[in-house]
């Protein structure tokens, strides 16, 4: 990979994990990384997250029709998720990404809290 290319590849990386929005749907796929998700639910836990955190006041359907046509699509032109729009299932492509999770000690199990 040539300098350019990888800061191109970094570029987009940051592009993808700028939205709060798109993080939470990469969490919520990352809590069940081998199963396919009903977009709904994907949808019900993105409006938790969002009413937990206080950030936006949006509704169900706003939530759907943003992941639907926003950010489901850049997820997976990226690579990491696949959205079956006519079955209406997200999941994670490959392996789970460790979104949002203290990463275990391997000295003792515990979570790592940035020692």
């Amino acid at each position: 990979m040539t300098a350019y290319s990888a800061e191109r590849a970094m570029a987009e990386a940051l592009e993808l994990l700028s939205d709060p929005r798109r993080v939470r749907v990469l969490s919520v796929l990352d809590e069940r990384p081998d199963d396919e998700l009903p977009l709904d639910e994907v949808v019900a836990r993105v409006l938790e997250l969002e009413e937990a955190t206080g950030e936006r006041r949006a509704d169900r359907r706003s939530i759907a029709i943003s992941l639907v046509h926003v950010h489901l699509p850049k997820l997976e032109a990226a690579g990491i998720v696949e959205h079956r729009f006519r079955e209406g299932t997200v999941r994670l492509r490959g392996a789970g990404i460790g979104v949002d999770r203290p990463s275990e000690d391997r000295r003792g199990g515990e979570p790592d809290r940035g020692r």
